[in-house]
């Protein structure tokens, strides 16, 4: 069978209750190192249902390469200070257990930071020589983040620490991922290569994604305090900005694109303050300069795009002009006195298009000039 008949054929005989994007990552890596056939389907929903019940999750439909950073933007307040003392009451109990169940004791296993965070490093390189080549170049540049050292990373509460946290929790999650596909075909018979899920530093990794979702604390925040003790602070706010690369199926191209996630905790946030956060973010997502789009905009693209590509050089008066007659026969308060308006008006266009990411291949922007416009009063 080829790798998609296989996968189809998984799909199709998994139960209902399996998570689509576990059991088609499954299969993608089994039909990598050639265990494709149709004995091999009870198999790859037998591998699925082990990791599953480790706990191992796939984000959203299919594999994605995230570049994740998430800092403070905000002073702590005075709510926030006295809100991180309740919330870190509440989940003691909880850390106690985890930190039982992780290293057999419910007091920190690490006398400070930095030994801890050695410790993640130290995991995290035996997940990555672990996988193979292909599952590694899933997530290639946060693996070159994770395994080079950071000297500045080690004091609690700087945004150095929180952001080699950060990745190193973030690489966890891709070795886990990447431990699903067996380095040999007849490992897909045993237990022995996946039971690497359920190790200390993944188990880590979920237990501090569920007590952050619980608590509202960042998750190096919490993972600092689970490991060596460190008291944990509810940020007032903060900017979590993603960088994504998802492989579309069916031979597509990736899809990049960018996201920023704003999160607020205090109430008590000054005027300034959530200005500051409109401004990072907009820093972040490359909007400092840019200008958006009017619908006007997008009506003169449609417009243009009606008439063919424009020609460059010398000899496009005559399109111009075109464009001219045309887009004065619909918009008479907006009338172009000379074919030099158009000309200089998509040429703009252009670079703004840039700016915004919308400069892709032509057919994209033609798909997206079908949709009807709507007027807007002044361009």
């Amino acid at each position: 069978m080829d790798a998609q008949a296989f996968q189809d054929e998984v799909l199709l005989q998994a139960p209902p209750s399996m998570p689509q994007a576990l059991l088609t990552l499954v299969s993608q890596a089994m039909a990598e190192i050639g265990a494709s056939e149709r004995r091999d389907v009870a198999v790859c929903i037998q591998l699925t249902a082990r990791l599953q019940s480790a706990g191992l999750e796939v984000p959203q439909e299919g594999v994605q390469r995230p570049s994740v950073s998430m800092r403070a933007t905000t002073r702590p307040t005075p709510e926030t200070r006295l809100r991180s003392a309740q919330l870190m009451h509440q989940i003691e109990a909880w850390v106690h257990a985890a930190r039982q169940s992780l290293f057999g004791q419910p007091s920190a296993p690490f006398p400070s930071l930095p030994e801890a965070i050695a410790w993640i490093e130290s995991e995290v390189r035996h997940l990555y020589e672990g996988i193979a080549p292909w599952a590694r170049a899933l997530y290639q540049p946060l693996w070159d983040h994770a395994l080079e050292s950071t000297p500045l990373a080690g004091d609690p509460g700087t945004p150095e620490t929180s952001q080699r946290l950060a990745v190193l929790l973030e690489a966890v999650r891709a070795g886990m991922i990447g431990w699903v596909a067996p380095a040999e075909h007849d490992d897909l018979q045993g237990e022995g290569r996946h039971g690497v899920v359920d190790a200390p530093v993944c188990r880590l990794q979920r237990y501090v994604r569920q007590l952050a979702q619980a608590s509202g604390f960042s998750p190096p925040d919490v993972a600092a305090y689970l490991l060596a003790d460190i008291p944990p602070l509810l940020d007032a706010a903060t900017i979590s900005v993603e960088h994504l690369t998802v492989p579309v199926p069916f031979g597509g191209a990736e899809i990049q694109r960018s996201q920023v996630t704003i999160t607020l905790h205090a109430r008590d946030l000054s005027y300034d303050e959530h200005r500051d956060l409109i401004r990072q973010w907009r820093q972040e997502l490359h909007l400092v300069r840019a200008h958006g789009l009017t619908d006007d905009d997008i009506a003169f693209l449609q417009l243009v795009n009606s008439l063919g590509s424009p020609p460059t050089g010398r000899g496009s008066g005559p399109y111009w002009i075109g464009v001219q007659r045309a887009w004065n026969r619909n918009h008479r308060d907006e009338r172009f006195q000379t074919p030099d308006g158009p000309r200089m008006w998509y040429r703009r266009l252009q670079q703004k298009l840039k700016e915004l990411g919308l400069d892709g291949p032509r057919g994209a922007q033609v798909a997206l000039l079908r949709q009807k416009p709507r007027r807007s009063k002044k361009r």
